[in-house]
């Protein structure tokens, strides 16, 4: 091989690591994988290999991919960015939710919120995404304007987008799993409407494994809505931890239509869902069909189910927060359900694991004094586990050799997360003997 040749051959071989060739005037990009660092990456990069060779921006990377199947890998790291993906199959991939963050704080000039991420299916005479995975990220902050406040314009608009901190929009197929979704509004957000503008259903979306919390303002946990020309069907929310959506007629998980629709086959199981103003309400809807609801924790809201539709719900086999079912249409004192659920039989006992059963009197009274033990039994886990975490990040601390007056400050702040994690427990350890004092009493009205 001659010099000229191996020079062609080098140049090409450039040409494909950088992952672009020109055809008639326009980028094209090559398949995949592509990187991403907030820290060494540059937007104007190939992007097909990690550390200074990846891009900055996720939405650069997300550009960039072509192919089907792609997948994205991004470094840990904060991303100050509003997501829209409208490439089928992908895969977004963080390092570590913990650790790859995605700020979707609002700029206040903007006069409709932007999603964190926005999946967008086949509408508006343009193609569209389906099939996206979406895992081990944390999206924050949707629901605040720079600055911290609430955001001062409009929470949502005509069409796609909104005050959401992941939102499936017409698009069927995708995977949400190992990521952390706080402080923002409606925080995942699955819908199919729009029809005239070509966008179609949302269907066979999977919601798993993720930390769901502390919407402030309006905004459910997961939210599945319909208008009565398009469904969303076969949703799958499973092992999900949901909490803190305190903000009156809000819900950790909300059915709703548009005059009517249809929001069928939805499998809600092994969910923990506590300190919502409804952990879960269903309205609005023409059809239902296969909707079930079983083996979560059910516990510590205002109204654990309210179903305003005709139709019944199931949703027996669930932990309702007492050993005597939930009420108060149900015969217990956990968490109130409405009419049109059905609710028996319950689980006796936080799920995993728990019987479920309509207990007799004694049964009842034996799983109170069970709940009391493993209730003890986790708070010593619990200590156990923040005390290690505590004496961890002290010897992570020392070994930066710190001046006295940063050690002083850090000890000061160990002592008050001591202090509130402390208090905390009191506070709950309180808040379950009450309640499991009010079950226990309850269960004298069971049959014997």
């Amino acid at each position: 091989m001659n010099q000229k040749q191996l020079a062609m051959l080098s140049a090409l071989a450039l040409s494909l690591t950088l992952g672009l060739m020109m055809f008639g005037g326009h980028t094209t990009y090559a398949a995949g994988p592509w990187y991403v660092d907030s820290v060494q990456g540059n937007d104007a990069n190939g992007c097909m290999a990690p550390g200074i060779s990846a891009c900055k921006t996720i939405q650069a990377a997300i550009d960039k991919t072509t192919s089907s199947g792609d997948t994205i890998y991004v470094a840990a790291g904060t991303y100050y960015e509003h997501l829209v993906v409208n490439t089928p199959n992908i895969k977004l991939l963080g390092e570590s939710r913990d650790t790859t963050i995605i700020d979707a704080t609002q700029d206040p000039a903007w006069s409709v919120a932007k999603a964190g991420i926005l999946i967008r299916g086949t509408g508006e005479s343009r193609p569209g995404a389906s099939g996206v995975e979406v895992k081990h990220f944390t999206i924050q902050n949707a629901q605040f304007q720079t600055g911290g406040v609430p955001f001062g314009g409009d929470f949502y608009g005509v069409g796609a987008g909104g005050l959401t901190g992941i939102q499936i929009y017409g698009s069927s197929g995708n995977t949400i799993e190992d990521n952390i979704v706080e402080r923002s509004g409606y925080q995942v957000w699955v819908l199919a409407e729009w029809s005239a503008a070509g966008y179609g259903d949302a269907n066979d979306n999977v919601i798993t494994g993720n930390i769901i919390r502390d919407s402030a303002v309006e905004g459910h946990g997961v939210y599945l809505y319909t208008d009565d020309s398009v469904s969303v069907k076969n949703t799958v929310i499973t092992n999900n931890e949901i909490s803190n959506i305190t903000t009156p007629n809000y819900s950790a998980i909300r059915f709703r239509g548009e005059g009517g629709g249809t929001i069928s086959g939805t499998i809600v199981e092994n969910n923990s869902i506590h300190k919502a103003t409804y952990g879960i309400r269903l309205s609005d809807l023409l059809d239902i069909t296969g909707t079930v609801i079983h083996q979560n924790n059910i516990s510590g809201n205002g109204t654990g189910l309210r179903n305003q539709l005709d139709a019944t719900v199931d949703a027996t086999c669930n932990w309702w927060g007492a050993a005597s079912g939930p009420g108060p249409v149900g015969p217990g004192v956990g968490d109130p359900v409405s009419e049109n659920v059905i609710y028996s039989p319950w689980l006796i006992g936080p799920p995993p694991g728990s019987v479920c059963t309509v207990p007799t009197k004694k049964e009842c009274k034996k799983a109170t004094e069970d709940n009391g033990k493993a209730f003890d039994q986790q708070q010593k886990a619990d200590k156990k586990a923040f005390d290690d975490q505590q004496k961890a990040d002290k010897k992570a601390f020392d070994a930066t050799h710190p001046s006295p007056q940063d050690r002083q400050a850090f000890d000061e702040q160990q002592k008050a997360a001591d202090k509130a994690f402390d208090d905390q427990q009191k506070a709950d350890k309180k808040a379950f003997d009450k309640q499991n004092e009010a079950d226990k009493k309850q269960c004298d009205q069971l049959p014997k």
